[in-house]
């Protein structure tokens, strides 16, 4: 909040004091993005009590800056993005580099979406996440260099990254393969969401999982065994870890009908195996950041 708060004080001079009172529901270190949802939420709430005239995207913008330069995490722009412009029954696909951005019709049932919590809490300031950005980016500067193509992950292809193996070394050269392949899953994602083909999608999650686990290394052994725990599951059409790694949640497809028996049996397996007790909640895409009147 104070990182929030700073942000805001070098746009305008129009905030003054005030009464705060937080209430969420949103687990905290779970890879659902509960800083970015209190970061926006604060946000919000003291553009419209001051008057502000912020955007919604700088309001997305100065929640990033306070990731950057209060926590100390080098995030993207993707959390504070969700939270602000979120739609109901819609997915976004969101362009991080022109922020131009695509709403997707998302009709799931009789499916849900089931998340599994593993209660395994994570840092991303203090974890592994800002490496693995440098691992990526300096990689990717290699095979720019190399093949004379912008310091982009769009402008290069595998067949590159190939070439440039032995040069970017075993653990590089793993994480540029892992961001070129997640982007073709993405756009591929969405087209199976909009041809309504949920078999695809749930197919495209757990080679999604894969990568991040064997990859790009950000999960860990309690979100790879849910993961493959719900594989013979014949009412779970896929499944993948949330958020930066290390600990949260798995997303999972399930139907409706096979929550209930699924849950007692996930939980038993999760408890027994690691000594944690499992949570869940079931989510499904809504609006962003509203103001609630009452």
């Amino acid at each position: 909040m104070l990182g929030v708060l700073f942000e805001i004080q070098q746009l305008t001079d129009k905030l003054r004091g005030f009464d705060c009172v937080m209430e969420t529901n949103v687990p905290i270190g779970s890879g659902v993005s509960s800083s970015a949802a209190l970061e926006c939420g604060i946000a919000f709430g003291l553009n419209e009590l001051f008057d502000l005239g912020l955007t919604k995207w700088q309001m997305a913008k100065l929640g990033q800056r306070a990731e950057h330069n209060f926590v100390g995490t080098k995030c993207g722009i993707m959390d504070q993005f969700s939270s602000v412009m979120g739609k109901k029954d819609y997915t976004m696909l969101l362009d991080c580099m022109t922020l131009d951005f695509e709403y997707i019709p998302t009709a799931v049932d009789p499916y849900v979406i089931l998340m599994l919590n593993t209660n395994v809490t994570h840092n991303l300031s203090t974890s592994g996440y800002n490496t693995r950005r440098e691992e990526s980016s300096t990689g990717l500067a290699l095979i720019a260099k190399r093949f004379n193509k912008k310091n982009s992950f769009r402008d290069i292809d595998l067949s590159m990254v190939e070439a440039c193996k032995e040069e970017l070394g075993e653990i590089r050269y793993k994480r540029c393969r892992y961001v070129l392949e997640e982007m073709e899953r993405v756009l591929e994602a969405c087209e199976a969401l909009k041809a309504g083909n949920l078999v695809r999608l749930g197919e495209l999650l757990y080679e999604s999982h894969t990568g991040q686990q064997h990859d790009y290394e950000i999960s860990c052994e309690e979100l790879d065994f849910l993961v493959e725990f719900s594989k013979p599951e014949a009412q779970i059409l896929g499944s993948r870890m949330m958020g930066g790694g290390f600990g949260g949640c798995t997303l999972n497809i399930i139907h409706k009908d096979a929550v209930d028996d699924y849950l007692p049996r996930v939980s038993k397996a999760y408890k027994e195996k690691f000594g944690i007790e499992l949570s869940h909640f079931i989510t499904v895409p809504s609006d962003g950041t509203t103001i609630l009147t009452q």
